[in-house]
């Protein structure tokens, strides 16, 4: 990057070049610093730009962007964890595609604007759901020591951070959130505002696990398990009918292949139907 902009350049004057293009257009470029980062930067920003332009480069070519979110193969939004990020085609007896239906969107970790050379980046794309990427994220700056890149976390990782329910008299309830030991882990709760959008399935999934921990407790998945699955052949593991039972991950290492497996696998754990390894609890277990 030196290269490009000499000797002077930081990561940070990148940063501060948002929104420069607009003051100067106006005439409201005044302050003196800033206009120095204008006639230093901008124009080689934007000559970098229109060379790397994900617009030309992947948003308008259908084939290749279908080709590479199958390659990252992302089933849920790796930011929120509550969509799916399938990428869905039509194809003939043959196996050609036919037809592209959909695919995630692909948000751009560090924003484009900024840092051109970043915007065809694999690394740089993240497969993400439209809430995620253009409603909450935007053009938010972000970086890989403040927040934690989804590409960083290692097969198997779960965020500290627990969801869990606190029952208030006999029918109400609320869901909250434990506090992280890992400060990158709660500025990314509150830039995609996690707590806030799981809130609204407090009536939804929420609802129905707390419905059937107070109604019947643990005595439907032992019935379920004893009477109806022991006999099946071949014969399901414990982890299975419980994944198949709640439509959850319950391994840390496949929590993204669906959607709400963060949240199910934390509330299971509170209701002792599995460990924090996603275990079986050894009541459920027996004569199984």
């Amino acid at each position: 990057m030196k290269r490009i902009f000499g000797k002077w350049y930081q990561e940070k004057h990148l940063r501060q070049l948002t929104g420069l293009d607009k003051k100067f257009r106006e005439g409201t470029l005044t302050d003196q610093h800033e206009q120095w980062l204008y006639n230093t930067y901008y124009s080689k920003v934007d000559k970098l730009r229109k060379l790397f332009n994900y617009d030309s480069w992947i948003s308008a070519d259908k084939v290749f962007s279908y080709s590479l979110s199958k390659v990252k193969k992302t089933n849920a939004c790796p930011y929120c964890n509550r969509q799916y990020t399938l990428t869905i085609e039509q194809n003939d007896n043959v196996g050609n595609v036919t037809q592209r239906i959909a695919k995630p969107h692909f948000d751009h970790w560090y924003p484009q604007e900024t840092f051109p050379l970043l915007a065809l980046s694999f690394y740089n794309l993240v497969p993400s759901c439209t809430v995620c990427n253009s409603s909450i994220k935007g053009a938010e700056v972000m970086s890989a020591a403040k927040y934690i890149h989804p590409y960083a976390q290692i097969k198997g990782y779960e965020p500290r951070f627990k969801f869990r329910v606190l029952f208030k008299g006999d029918k109400d309830y609320m869901l909250y959130e434990t506090h992280s030991t890992d400060e990158r882990e709660e500025r990314m709760k509150r830039a995609f505002f996690i707590e806030d959008v799981y809130k609204y399935h407090e009536g939804l999934e929420v609802g129905d696990l707390v419905k059937m921990q107070r109604e019947h407790s643990n005595t439907y998945l032992k019935k379920l398990m004893r009477n109806v699955l022991k006999d099946m052949t071949p014969k399901l593991s414990m982890r299975e009918v419980v994944r198949m039972a709640f439509g959850t991950e319950i391994d840390a290492a496949h929590l993204n292949d669906r959607p709400m497996s963060k949240l199910k696998k934390d509330l299971l754990e509170q209701f002792h139907i599995i460990d924090e390894n996603g275990n079986v609890h050894p009541e459920l277990t027996s004569g199984f």
